[in-house]
């Protein structure tokens, strides 16, 4: 408390003082590395349960979006059946932003269903970077001439150490539903694949094939289950805005009427 007999000398010192050490102060709320936006959509099931027209709608408001997405990717099951394949094809194509597809297990229900994917959308899996952090775009199930560890444990080399966020359709945990615990993946296959995450800079896994929302941990991995875009078991169509900011990835589900 000042008083008369404070030096009005040291009182212009004290607030220099307190002004210099403001200034000076690191913020403690600064970003640090890349932040940016990008979209998932998953289980279009185009075909099937008005598929073609929710995925029309979401769609419309991915290319609405006042965040500026980097790309979306579609997490599989593009579409119901072979046929309706190009449907879909025709459908995503309209998206503004860039497009990754990888399939889902009914893409791959046919006859050649392998060489025909491979004719429409690309590779069965793929890679792709954004402001020095990785996106691998993996097929998890075998396939002819194709071994989905193989491939991730390649690509994860390739990565050489940089963020990677990892995509496929199935994923590898048990499955809730119908009021029972179903088996995931075999454990054999659970364990060699936790081993590669854990030993690479993955720092999150998004998948879908569940049509419901959910969240697991795969050791210290997050796993992250988006919602359908399809209406099988009666689901609202939806999909997922991720942000990734001081290399930590958050998302917000949005819901299509």
């Amino acid at each position: 408390m000042l008083n008369a007999k404070t030096p009005r000398g040291w009182v212009r010192w004290s607030w220099t003082i307190a002004l210099l050490l403001w200034h000076c102060t690191p913020e403690t709320n600064s970003e640090t590395g890349p932040h940016f936006y990008f979209a998932q959509i998953t289980d279009t099931h185009i075909g099937i349960y008005d598929g073609e027209q929710r995925t029309q709608q979401v769609i419309q408001a991915l290319n609405a979006s006042s965040l500026p997405l980097v790309c979306v990717v579609h997490t599989g099951d593009l579409a119901e059946q072979g046929e309706t394949q190009n449907i879909a094809k025709a459908e995503l194509s309209k998206l503004s932003a860039p497009l990754h597809v990888l399939p889902g297990n009914h893409d791959m229900m046919e006859n050649n269903s392998t060489q025909f994917f491979i004719n429409r959308w690309g590779a069965l899996s793929s890679s792709a970077e954004y402001e020095g952090v990785v996106f691998l775009f993996v097929y998890d199930q075998q396939a002819y001439e194709y071994e989905p560890l193989a491939w991730l444990e390649k690509a994860l080399e390739k990565a050489a150490g940089k963020p990677v966020i990892l995509f496929h359709h199935e994923p590898p945990v048990e499955d809730f539903h119908n009021n029972a615990l179903r088996p995931g993946w075999p454990e054999n296959k659970k364990q060699k694949w936790m081993k590669l995450l854990e030993d690479n800079n993955v720092i999150a896994e998004i998948t879908g094939h569940f049509h419901r929302g959910e969240l697991h941990f795969l050791g210290k991995t997050p796993l992250f289950v988006s919602e359908p875009v399809s209406g099988r078991y009666e689901r609202q169509a939806a999909y997922r805005i991720y942000e990734y900011k001081n290399g930590k990835l958050a998302y917000r589900t949005q819901y299509v009427e």
